[in-house]
């Protein structure tokens, strides 16, 4: 696979993510967003990474970013973060 392309990465990270293989997914979408960090989609799917992995406090950190970027619909981040706490 070619090391610089983010959109390919995330593509593999979201199928790792559907199949529930979270380590990969998670490897695959850090790829994606270190190449291209202005792309949010990316963060929703990590965060969706680590809140199915059971890793709550990642996907915490992960609603925050996804919040900053203005363009998430904050009903759904804020839904998101209520289930967490």
């Amino acid at each position: 696979m070619r090391r610089g392309n983010a959109q390919l990465h995330g593509g593999v990270g979201r199928l790792y993510l559907q199949k529930r293989e979270f380590a990969d997914a998670e490897r695959e979408l850090k790829i994606a967003i270190h190449l291209d960090k202005g792309n949010v989609v990316y963060w929703k799917d990590l965060t969706a990474t680590f809140y199915q992995g059971g890793n709550y406090a990642a996907a915490l950190a992960g609603y925050d970013v996804v919040e900053k970027d203005g363009k998430a619909r904050r009903w759904r981040v804020v839904y998101s973060r209520a289930l967490l706490r």
